[in-house]
């Protein structure tokens, strides 16, 4: 008893629409942070990290700096991204809920 095989499937949609479908799917980096954000958080960085290395009294607030550009980059999410992809708004949620239990349990050890 042989079993015949099965047929493929051929999509009904043209390809340019299958491309579009899948594209619609799967959101990109791109899609979700502005493409401004890191290049403007980068060349900010740049004069406060020399700052940091130049007067080791600002090294502490170039530290602080480089931990907030992706608690930011989360906060942007969170607030444009709600509306459009709730999971990706949610995973950015909890991240920053991670990163404030950790803040507040250095404190309380501290």
């Amino acid at each position: 008893m042989s079993a015949s095989p099965e047929p493929q499937q051929q999509s009904t949609l043209p390809q340019e629409q299958t491309d579009q479908h899948v594209t619609q799917q799967h959101m990109t980096q791109q899609n979700i942070l502005p493409p401004w954000l890191y290049p403007a958080c980068f060349w900010i960085a740049l004069p406060v990290l020399l700052l940091g290395v130049l007067l080791p009294v600002a090294a502490p607030w170039s530290i602080w700096y480089m931990l907030a550009v992706p608690a930011v980059a989360a906060l942007v999410v969170v607030l444009t991204q709600w509306q459009k992809d709730r999971r990706v708004s949610l995973s950015a949620l909890v991240a920053l809920l991670g990163l404030g239990l950790v803040v507040l349990v250095k404190g309380w050890l501290s």
